[in-house]
């Protein structure tokens, strides 16, 4: 197993032992936004996060900050999971 997804099984038991339902990612990085591939990489593996959260029984929540978006996108919560 990959150790980033090794820390997110740690960073997992402990949210549900705490009894939390929701794991929140609050911020991607600038890094993610260099582009669009790079983006659809940061997806993929936040949706495998979710997937690992989904099976523990909690909700894995991250925020994606889009420059210059539409108004009506204005403050809005993306969930994945």
């Amino acid at each position: 197993m990959p150790r980033p997804m090794a820390w997110w099984d740690t960073c997992i038991e402990a949210h549900v032992a705490a009894g939390a339902k929701f794991l929140v990612q609050p911020f991607m990085g600038d890094g993610a936004y260099r582009s669009l591939d790079t983006l659809k990489r940061y997806c993929e593996y936040f949706n495998t996060i979710g997937e690992k959260c989904k099976a523990k029984g909690i909700r894995f929540v991250t925020i994606i900050m889009i420059k210059n978006s539409p108004p009506s996108w204005k403050d809005k919560r993306f969930m994945i999971s």
